[in-house]
């Protein structure tokens, strides 16, 4: 319910917006019809930190109307429309921003982009719905810290204690669970792969009460994010160490795979870990230039690197994976670019062009779509 809610609220305050400045309203229009078209939110931060407030708050409103849910794009959104000094749209947008989860009143208190709402009243409602009665709620402090978590591992068929065999292990998207991605990629092992999926850190509940997982928590900000993710690379560079102890596994055939989410992961984690791996496989992702350095892709030009994105992708845009392909050729990494035909999803093409890719074939043609424009 509280999704259906925050879009029909969404949609009741795109259509109040005047048709100013670049027109929101035209815009809305435009994100409705395209209904494949990805959301804008790293967009808007780009605009944002460019101080282009109407056409930050653009890309806000056209990711929200996707994502209902992401209280930091509607707050972001709020903030662009007190910049503008459309006071009562930004007021609007905070109440989504509380009713999708946001809680952080003492940044909303000194915030200087809010400065323009202070006096009115319905800024200091929505600020005593996220205090209630009983005064401000504690600050949340996010501290780095160390926890044992499960990897799930399967043998090779006919596995002999005696041999030595390839590790490929997974790392799963954002709301998955790292049981379920390694039940759905059963036939990657065969008989010469252990295949593991190890968990995340992070709970992040979904509709139905049910729990998924993520490798960091969106909602601490961006820089607890890259701090999260760097933790959870040293992580994975921890998995494949245990791994390793436990299990007899050929050090030439160590490879990972990531979806989605973990598919950043797995791009980050080839070139931190190259001296760990043989290989990665991206699949659905691509990376955040400011979590590497011009030594991290040095690194990584001793290992294998396959990106492979669905050319219909509305999740995570194919221009994602393509800019990952881009920058890995610009550092002279050598790589497999792999598009495929579909969306957000692990095809059977790919399944195919994966089992032959890790095990030293390269991607069959057929496999490959065209590269669009």
């Amino acid at each position: 319910m509280r999704r259906f809610h925050a879009l029909a609220l969404a949609l009741a305050l795109a259509l109040a917006l005047p048709a100013a400045a670049d027109n929101i309203t035209d815009l809305l229009q435009k994100a409705i019809e395209q209904t494949k078209k990805p959301p804008q939110s790293t967009r808007g931060d780009e605009l944002y930190g460019e101080k282009k407030y109407p056409e930050a708050a653009e890309a806000y409103l056209e990711h929200v109307m996707r994502r209902p849910d992401d209280g930091n794009a509607w707050y972001n959104l709020a903030c662009c429309l007190a910049l503008l000094e459309r006071k009562d749209e930004a007021v609007s947008a905070l109440e989504l921003a509380v009713h999708a989860g946001f809680r952080d009143a003492e940044h909303m208190k000194e915030d200087p982009d809010l400065k323009s709402l202070r006096k009115k009243k319905a800024f200091k409602a929505v600020l005593k719905e996220i205090e209630g009665d009983s005064g401000p709620k504690p600050r949340t402090e996010w501290i780095a810290g160390n926890a044992l978590l499960p990897c799930y591992v399967r043998r090779p068929k006919n596995y002999d204690a005696q041999k030595e065999y390839g590790l490929l292990l997974l790392l799963h998207g954002r709301g998955d669970t790292a049981e379920h991605f390694l039940e759905n990629v059963e036939d990657w092992r065969g008989d010469d792969f252990f295949v593991a999926s190890v968990e995340t850190p992070y709970v992040l509940p979904l509709p139905g009460g049910r729990n998924g997982r993520c490798w960091a928590p969106w909602e601490s900000g961006k820089d607890n994010i890259r701090e999260a993710y760097k933790l959870s690379a040293d992580t994975v560079g921890r998995t494949l160490d245990a791994l390793k102890a436990k299990y007899r596994v050929d050090g030439k055939r160590v490879y990972l795979l990531g979806f989605s989410e973990g598919a950043f992961m797995a791009a980050h984690c080839a070139l931190m870990h190259a001296d760990r791996i043989a290989g990665a496989v991206v699949i659905s992702g691509g990376h955040d230039p400011s979590l590497l350095t011009d030594g991290d892709f040095e690194k990584g030009k001793s290992v294998r690197i396959l990106v492979a994105h669905g050319t219909s992708d509305a999740v995570v845009p194919f221009l994602t994976g393509r800019k990952l392909h881009e920058a890995l050729e610009e550092k002279g990494v050598a790589h497999e670019f792999f598009p495929f035909e579909g969306g957000h999803t692990v095809p059977q093409a790919v399944r195919e062009g994966v089992d032959a890719w890790i095990r030293g074939r390269g991607i069959p043609e057929e496999l490959k779509a065209e590269v669009p424009e």
